[in-house]
């Protein structure tokens, strides 16, 4: 186990569910301004455009199908990553995608070092996984 892949986890998910804790509390209106990341935002479009750029990518991929069908080429994403980090450590969110582009269940976040596979982050908190389902599903995985 790499501690340093363990603590970049740890302090994405406190990130996220600051991230998340924040948005949600702008936009319901609930307060008129949030503070994150040394910045304050008072519109939660503009911190939704922050969330947006926190990812190093977004990605998505299909299942099997047979080359030369004409239905493989009108396959939809089943599963998606947000990388967060690469490198020792790497990190991500990994999960699974309904067939609307939207996502199934709640993801992963899931951690490499060197030499290691992705291995799934277990210390997270309730609020945590919630802030994690809640930013995995900003983004838009279909086409």
């Amino acid at each position: 186990m790499s501690d340093h892949a363990i603590s970049n986890a740890r302090a994405w998910a406190g990130t996220i569910c600051e991230v998340m804790t924040a948005f949600t509390a702008l936009e319901s209106g609930e307060v008129e301004s949030v503070e994150f990341d040394g910045s304050t935002y008072d519109d939660a479009d503009d911190l939704r455009q922050r969330i947006d750029e926190m990812p190093l990518s977004v990605q998505v991929r299909g299942g099997w199908y047979t080359p030369g069908d004409s239905d493989g080429f009108d396959a939809k994403p089943e599963e998606f990553e947000i990388l967060l980090s690469t490198g020792g450590p790497a990190l991500r969110i990994y999960g699974k995608l309904n067939g609307y582009g939207s996502v199934d269940g709640a993801p992963d976040l899931e951690w490499q070092d060197w030499g290691t596979p992705w291995t799934t982050y277990s210390e997270e908190t309730e609020s945590e996984v919630d802030a994690i389902c809640a930013f995995a599903a900003c983004f838009w995985f279909g086409e």
